[in-house]
């Protein structure tokens, strides 16, 4: 009986917490509309006027507000790097926040860079990882690149070159950044058994990786 109490208050609990952000996204969504309609501000990309980018905006603005999380993640992007000025990079970061909980990979790397840059937030080496680590068992490449930047300059976490062998390995499947050359360099310093452990480890988060998804399409 305490167990059902406890399962029925933890999904009440996360319901509310859905509606608060769920109404949080929507006055911001409302506040960017009016912003964008009367700004004059905007610059003008590709030779396109300003009423042409706002139509494109304003179109983004209305599909992110649908649950659309490439909107979303675009939309949030460009409002983080300042295309509604200083109000609308809060909205960014919303935005952001809501595709990658639906699971959008993007959204997940993106974040990640914004807490390790400190892109209008303080920076939170932290929350990155684990932003990266989420994209990362996508098999996102550029998020494996950054998870083993962390490790080797031991940013938010000890300096590991082990860790940081592995997420190179990971990242350099599909050439991501300067994973090749970051390999290479860091093997310099690491002894033959390290670059082993390395490497086994590499294998296991594939192994694992293949692991589920046999198990969801079972």
């Amino acid at each position: 009986m305490l167990k059902e109490h406890l399962e029925k208050k933890r999904s009440s609990l996360h319901s509310e917490i859905e509606r608060q952000r769920k109404a949080e996204l929507d006055a911001v969504q409302k506040k960017a509309l009016v912003q964008l309609a009367n700004s004059d501000q905007m610059p003008a990309q590709d030779n396109e006027s300003l009423e042409t980018q706002k139509a494109k905006t304003i179109k983004l603005l209305m599909k992110a507000g649908r649950g659309d999380a490439k909107a979303q993640a675009e939309l949030g992007w460009q409002c983080i790097q300042g295309a509604m000025g200083d109000e609308g990079r809060a909205i960014g970061r919303i935005c952001l926040e809501e595709a990658a909980t639906q699971g959008y990979v993007k959204s997940q790397f993106l974040l990640g860079m914004v807490h390790f840059a400190g892109l209008h937030v303080a920076k939170d080496y932290r929350t990155a990882r684990e932003w990266w680590e989420q994209a990362a068992q996508q098999s996102f490449s550029p998020a494996c690149y950054f998870l083993g930047e962390l490790y080797r300059m031991g940013l938010g976490v000890p300096i590991d070159n082990v860790r940081a062998y592995m997420w190179y390995t990971l990242a350099a499947k599909d050439g991501a950044g300067r994973s090749a050359s970051s390999l290479e360099a860091i093997s310099k310093r690491m002894t033959p058994g390290e670059i082993a452990q390395g490497r086994l480890l590499a294998q296991q988060f594939d192994c694992r990786k293949v692991d589920e998804e046999a198990e969801l399409t079972a």
